[in-house]
């Protein structure tokens, strides 16, 4: 998928026209994103992180999808086509400081969990995969060279790719439709189903050794227009932002506590 062009998507299909293969399994798992506040990435980077981990996975999908129709009903259902669509365990909040790849993930784990339904009646399993850290090249691409390693919480969950994958494939043959690998990331998952979102936001700004900036700091709790800050007063605004997230979390609690839900699925 060559910066908005599309290529690679055409090239695929006319292939498939042309030998009329059965498609027996189908793994889309490039992605791509870069890491920093919204204001800070170029048109560029946000149109190619939704262009390859949105439309390409959709339109690659909605390709190969005939000829795993047209030969499903060959095939057991325990046996029959499968799609493996990777997100991630960022779908499951939002990411200040990663907003576009997290709300892109968001698309592929909600895409890919209807499909799966709607593929049901063709033996055919769609399985969505949400993982935490890869040990791979993402990291250093997402931050343009400037980190190799992730850190802080993040460093004691980084899976390694050939297991994720071995686990993924089976999954896959087992006919579940969503694996969320990793015991931290399961907890992730649950937390996010029955704690505010404004808790966790807030708990990860504590705990996480990332390099998200005070100011970075200052527009996710705030809805008005960061002004302008002056470095004395720099730690100051901080520490004010702090103690309000402080207190719109405990009302949240408050609130929302007898409302929360609990959903278990991996």
């Amino acid at each position: 998928y060559q910066q908005g062009k599309e290529v690679d998507i055409i090239t695929l299909a006319d292939k498939l026209k042309e030998k009329d293969p059965t498609v027996g399994l189908l793994i889309n798992c490039a992605g791509m994103g870069k890491r920093g506040v919204v204001e800070d990435k170029s048109i560029k980077d946000l149109e190619d992180t939704i262009d390859i981990n949105c439309t390409c996975l959709t339109k690659v999908t909605r390709i190969c999808m005939p000829y795993m129709i047209n030969k499903a009903p060959t095939f057991s259902k325990r046996n029959g086509p499968r799609i493996i669509n990777i997100a991630s365990s960022a779908a499951f909040l939002p990411q200040p400081g990663f907003a576009t790849y997290a709300a892109s993930k968001a698309y592929v784990l909600n895409f890919s969990r209807a499909l799966a339904y709607e593929l049901a009646q063709y033996n055919i399993g769609c399985l969505t995969v949400c993982p935490g850290p890869v040990k791979t090249e993402f990291l250093s691409k997402a931050t343009d060279n400037k980190e190799s390693d992730f850190t802080g919480i993040r460093a004691y969950c980084v899976a390694d790719p050939t297991k994720l994958a071995v686990a993924s494939l089976r999954a896959s043959r087992m006919g579940r439709k969503m694996l969320v690998y990793g015991y931290m990331q399961k907890a992730l998952h649950v937390a996010s189903k029955i704690l505010p979102t404004d808790l966790i936001l807030w708990i990860e700004t504590l705990t996480m050794n990332q390099t998200t900036s005070e100011r970075e700091y200052i527009n996710v709790y705030s809805t008005e227009p960061t002004p302008a800050i002056t470095v004395e007063k720099k730690e100051e605004k901080v520490e004010e932002v702090k103690e309000e997230a402080k207190e719109e979390i405990k009302l949240s609690l408050t609130t929302s506590g007898n409302g929360a839900g609990l959903a278990l699925t991996w």
